[in-house]
């Protein structure tokens, strides 16, 4: 009886670290050491709006440039403006969590990218262009 209580109280505390870990390693979650982080609250906001509006040809530019702007506007601010792109790119991961959350396609997320690296005029930073 003693060894069963052992060995669940280890099993417990084994799966209990593995969540933990889970946690603070997730690509989408700033890290410990991240200064800057996005307004979860706008993205969530601005995403989820604009996701449907890209599936209407009336209202697909409008919401287009607007997503795109924000995700140059996110990548910015959670890289400190290029200095650390590994925060960026976690932010981007981010928004890309959001975007599916959203139902929003692949191929809408491939253009949200295209534009906000395509925009010359806006503020903020276009996102790498390795990133996907």
């Amino acid at each position: 009886m003693n060894i069963c209580r052992v060995l669940s109280l280890l099993l417990c505390a084994l799966c209990l670290g593995g969540c933990m870990t889970a946690r603070y390693t997730s690509e989408t979650v700033p890290h410990l050491a991240q200064k800057h982080w996005v307004d979860e609250r706008d993205v969530i906001i601005t995403v989820t709006r604009c996701v449907p509006r890209l599936k209407y040809s009336s209202t697909r530019d409008e919401a287009l440039e607007r997503y795109a702007k924000g995700v140059r506007r996110w990548y910015a601010h959670a890289s400190d403006n290029g200095k650390d792109v590994d925060a960026g790119v976690r932010a981007l991961n981010y928004v890309h969590k959001i975007h599916k959350d959203a139902k929003g396609a692949r191929s809408l997320w491939k253009k949200v990218l295209k534009e906000a690296r395509a925009l010359t005029d806006a503020e903020g930073l276009p996102p790498p262009e390795g990133y996907k």
